[in-house]
């Protein structure tokens, strides 16, 4: 079992595998949607966690969300090892796609990545193995499925998509678009699904306005506003 370990290497990892957008997007890409939709927990569970389905912020984006839920967690990426974020930026680009990504509260052993690995080529959770599981991510082609225990978490994929997508309607990389503050997306969210459509975006030289929507047969009503002065946003 490898275990990759970069904590000694300060250099930041890279803000995400998506591809960034063109300066001159066309129609497709003014029309595509990024969504994050919320899914009732399982009663059956043995362990209380929330769950949501992402599409749209690249696979480190959203591991870097999920990782401020544990100062000290390590991941486990198709049964490999990996301590701090720097080792998993460097390895994700030459190992595209990963399948699953389970981040663990402290110290991984290959007993516990050989454990993980058996459970879920048999349809297991990771949380049902192991008691020290903070959050669970499967790639899809299209989307992620990500379940953790920490309920903040779905907030904090909530305002990775945010800033993804703004990052993306100005052709810019999403490190230069601060998140907007819990608390924000807190209330913006309103424990509902969110749909961005850059063409409900409107940016302008001081201001980028998101519009939120809720379904997809229905246009954004409401939207989160970031200042371009100050870098702060601002809902209702």
């Amino acid at each position: 079992m490898e275990t990759f370990d970069d904590t000694a290497n300060s250099l930041p990892p890279p803000a995400g595998l998506m591809k960034q957008p063109d300066s001159t997007p066309g129609l497709a890409a003014l029309l595509q949607s990024w969504w994050l939709r919320v899914e009732a927990a399982d009663g059956h569970q043995s362990v209380h966690r929330h769950a949501a389905t992402i599409c749209g912020p690249g696979v480190l984006l959203v591991c870097t969300a999920l990782s401020r839920t544990a100062s000290q967690g390590q991941w486990i990426v198709d049964g490999r090892i990996f301590v701090g974020m720097d080792a998993l930026a460097r390895w994700l680009p030459t190992q595209w796609p990963p399948r699953r990504i389970t981040l663990i509260d402290g110290v991984a052993e290959p007993s516990d990545a050989c454990a993980i690995t058996k459970a879920t080529e048999h349809g297991e959770s990771p949380f049902n193995v192991e008691c020290r599981t903070l959050a669970d991510v499967r790639v899809g082609r299209d989307a992620m499925h990500i379940e953790s225990r920490d309920p903040v978490a779905i907030d904090m994929l909530a305002a990775t998509l945010v800033q993804g997508h703004v990052a993306r309607c100005i052709g810019c990389s999403p490190d230069a678009v601060p998140e907007p503050q819990l608390d924000i997306m807190t209330r913006a969210r309103a424990k509902c699904d969110l749909l961005l459509r850059p063409i409900e975006t409107v940016v302008m030289s001081t201001s980028i306005d998101v519009g939120l929507g809720r379904s997809t047969n229905n246009p954004a009503r409401e939207s989160l506003v970031f200042d371009r002065v100050t870098r702060a946003w601002h809902y209702g």
